[in-house]
């Protein structure tokens, strides 16, 4: 199975997983799977969703349907963030969720954190609504 072929699949369970009954307080109950695609992260201020230039890149690393791994250039400042990660039913996969933790994990060279989020709620709503 190809790269593209994974991606919608895995942003279709994490939307899947997203229920009230799976909201409550959990560690790790959930299986992690390699995800190693681009994305994006912006600080999350409830109800709002973030315009455009608010986001920056990142590269997953792992996801299940309880949250996220991925390396960041730079360190979120706020503990509520908004990841996409891509399109699923023609708009934007958006997901609120809390970050968990943040380790440094770069060089002098190549500034990077492993940043951990737990997804709260998917947000309904499209990044080109702002840009109209």
């Amino acid at each position: 199975m190809s790269e593209t072929e994974v991606q919608p699949r895995a942003t279709q369970v994490v939307a899947d997983g997203l229920s009230v009954a799976t909201m409550q307080h959990e560690r790790r109950q959930s299986k992690r799977m390699p995800y190693s695609s681009a994305g994006a992260v912006a600080p999350y201020l409830p109800p709002d969703i973030p315009p455009e230039e608010a986001f920056w890149m990142i590269r997953c690393r792992d996801l299940s349907r309880r949250g996220v791994a991925f390396y960041s250039p730079i360190k979120p400042s706020t503990a509520s963030l908004v990841i996409r990660l891509g399109v699923l039913d023609g708009q934007d996969c958006l997901i609120a969720c809390r970050l968990a933790h943040c380790s440094y994990v770069g060089n002098s060279a190549t500034p990077q954190y492993l940043v951990g989020c737990e997804f709260l709620e998917r947000l309904h709503g499209s990044l080109a609504l702002h840009l109209e």
